[in-house]
């Protein structure tokens, strides 16, 4: 009968050993499963930062319906140290997923939109407009300047896309747009003759404040001293930066620059806002 007993209890605990096996075997493999979807999906956010036009529609797209199983993966992203580009896109991706139809109806929205042709008439009115309608979805905007998507595209002229988001951003005070906004002022114009990209840029970054943008504000501010509206806009934007930090970066800013003009001009503004 002790025998009996003996059998049975190893069996029983044969048993629980069996099960507990099997459940960690079935742990590390869902955990494995996860690991190479986070690992996959990874690169494909990096494919997405590289990618433009067209290829970049079609890989977002495709990625979408599947980007809900790494959701955890992608909000993990946008709190990491990772390069500023990899934290946005994952930003983007889960706006899509959160706001899909807000995304949609934005789009929508802005290919509607009735645009005025006087450029002053656009600038009092279509940014405030666009960041009433995007204030859920911002960052619908952040990639319209940063890659290019559908909003506004045939509503306003191929030299204005982007230009009106970057001044909505602006409005909105989202913080995520500096990089962009920076990459956008930066930009060489090609087919931008009147510069709208450029100073919306400067007058954007100038709302929000931040002093990661003062290297490429002073930059605009010198390469475009000829051009009154852009050169203002910077030199608005670099005066509203008041900080113990601003002065510095002016001042080597200038330094770089040799005997010129824009040397004293850059001097003269550090000057006033290091007594200010």
């Amino acid at each position: 009968m002790r025998e009996k007993c003996t059998v049975a209890w190893l069996l029983a605990i044969s048993a629980v050993v069996s099960i507990r096996e099997t459940a960690t075997a079935q742990g590390e493999q869902g955990r494995d499963s996860q690991h190479a979807v986070s690992r996959q999906v990874h690169a494909q956010v990096w494919a997405l930062v590289g990618a433009k036009g067209a290829a970049y529609t079609e890989l977002r797209d495709g990625l979408i319906p599947r980007a809900e199983a790494s959701r955890p993966f992608l909000e993990s992203l946008t709190r990491s140290r990772s390069h500023w580009e990899t934290r946005l896109m994952a930003g983007i991706l889960l706006e899509r997923l959160d706001h899909p139809m807000e995304v949609e109806q934005a789009i929508q929205w802005s290919q509607n939109m009735k645009v005025p042709r006087d450029i002053g008439v656009k600038l009092s009115q279509l940014p405030a407009a666009i960041a009433a309608r995007c204030a859920s979805t911002p960052l619908l905007l952040v990639e319209k300047i940063w890659k290019g998507n559908d909003f506004a595209r045939g509503t306003v002229p191929a030299h204005e896309q982007g230009t009106w988001e970057a001044e909505a951003l602006g409005l909105l005070g989202e913080k995520r747009a500096v990089e962009p906004l920076i990459a956008m002022l930066r930009r060489p114009p090609e087919d931008d003759a009147r510069l709208t990209r450029v100073w919306t840029a400067a007058r954007a970054l100038g709302k929000l404040g931040d002093p990661r943008a003062l290297p490429a504000l002073c930059q605009a501010f010198v390469l475009y001293r000829g051009r009154h509206d852009v050169a203002r806009a910077a030199s608005l934007a670099i005066e509203g930066m008041v900080r113990p930090e601003t002065c510095s970066v002016l001042v080597d800013c200038a330094r770089r620059l040799g005997e010129s003009e824009a040397r004293d001009d850059l001097l003269r503004v550090a000057r006033r806002l290091g007594r200010e």
